[in-house]
């Protein structure tokens, strides 16, 4: 008591002053600390629900699907995977392996339900029976307007290990990496991305695909990868897909691409098909297919598809007189050129109808595609 006597007036204050700061940051630590658990737990909600959405895009696949053998594999540019890219792989009728790979513009949460509408409507389609090309085409009329004016670039590829061939198309992304296999796929007069207000779905190859070749669908992220100032390239995706071989995974080929990039500044996605033991030979087939209109006739872009493929000049002079006969009668017309060491032989055809099934099961129904 005497010493309480003795303190001035003004120090007390001070004192109690202090003791309310005390008593006030201590509640403010303790609000803090409970923030603090409540945002860990909203933090482990948030990856689970990123986690199921990364599911339903990037699929975990079994090792074997169909007559091929597949490996997949991603990583983001930063932070949890909310990108547009996408992957899927499945078995078809026959023991035939369906293959898809995109990427939507764009990144964040806006883009993960376009991008899953692509992936499962482009499946959908070749569930139903489509051709590569023509599952491209169609995907197109139907989502055009539903992408918000987001373009989508899209690979599908259909194997079958029967015939030994693997038959590709590609709206506006990099055409398949081919490993133990001497075949250049033509890319004059490719097909642009879903959502880029023109047709596209116009292109497809087919190649022979050997057992003990393999083939490598990516997205561009992997091409975009910095080596210094420079870009790693496709001729730099192709050298580092060498080195892993026919027999590597695709997680094995991301892995050397980051280790030797200085920055990766977009997501990346990579699926890597290789025909089992026991699939036929496909040889040295290759056959491009470009279906054109009028408008494609008469600007040049047919001609100049047709000398890319190796066609003699009386050939293609035959081919495009042929094909506007076509596109008059029937709109479109389909130039099939089969390309080998002699020169390329050039085939015109008229587009089939595509019917796809209104009722019972997909795989039962009969569809005609124009690739067949």
């Amino acid at each position: 008591m005497r010493v309480l006597e003795v303190i001035p007036s003004r120090v007390l204050i001070a004192l109690a002053a202090l003791a309310a700061v005390g008593l006030a940051l201590a509640a403010a630590a303790l609000t803090q600390t409970r923030r603090a658990r409540r945002l860990r737990r909203h933090s482990r909600r948030l990856a689970a629900d990123v986690g199921v959405l990364q599911s339903a895009l990037l699929p975990d696949l079994p090792r074997r699907i169909g007559g091929a053998r597949v490996s997949v594999a991603y990583r983001p540019a930063e932070g949890l995977a909310a990108g547009g890219d996408f992957y899927d792989a499945f078995e078809l009728p026959g023991g035939r392996t369906a293959v898809l790979v995109g990427d939507v513009a764009g990144h964040g949460r806006e883009v993960v339900p376009i991008t899953a509408l692509v992936r499962y409507s482009v499946r959908a389609y070749l569930e139903a029976g489509l051709a590569p090309r023509t599952a491209l085409r169609i995907a197109s009329d139907v989502l055009d307007a539903q992408l918000g004016g987001r373009m989508v670039t899209v690979g599908v590829a259909i194997f079958d290990p029967g015939t030994g061939r693997l038959t590709f198309a590609c709206a506006g992304h990099w055409p398949p990496v081919l490993l133990g296999i001497a075949n250049t796929p033509v890319t004059v007069s490719s097909s642009p991305p879903i959502g880029a207000g023109a047709p596209t779905g116009r292109r497809q190859t087919t190649i022979g695909l050997p057992p003990g070749a393999a083939a490598c669908f990516h997205t561009d992220g992997l091409a975009d990868v910095m080596l210094g100032s420079a870009r790693l390239g496709p001729d730099g995706v192709a050298r580092e897909l060498g080195a892993v071989g026919a027999q590597g995974e695709a997680r094995d080929l991301l892995a050397r691409i980051v280790r030797g990039s200085d920055h990766h500044p977009d997501d990346m996605a990579a699926c890597l098909l290789a025909p089992l033991p026991g699939a036929a030979d496909g040889g040295p087939l290759q056959m491009e297919e470009l279906e054109v209109d009028a408008a494609m006739v008469g600007d040049g872009r047919a001609r100049r598809f047709l000398v890319a493929c190796g066609a003699r000049q009386a050939d293609i002079e035959r081919a495009l007189g042929e094909a506007r006969q076509v596109t008059a009668r029937a709109g479109t017309a389909v130039l099939e050129v089969h390309v080998g060491e002699a020169l390329a032989e050039v085939r015109v055809g008229t587009p089939a109808a595509v019917t796809l099934p209104a009722t019972g099961a997909p795989r039962a129904a009969a569809v005609a595609s124009a690739a067949g």
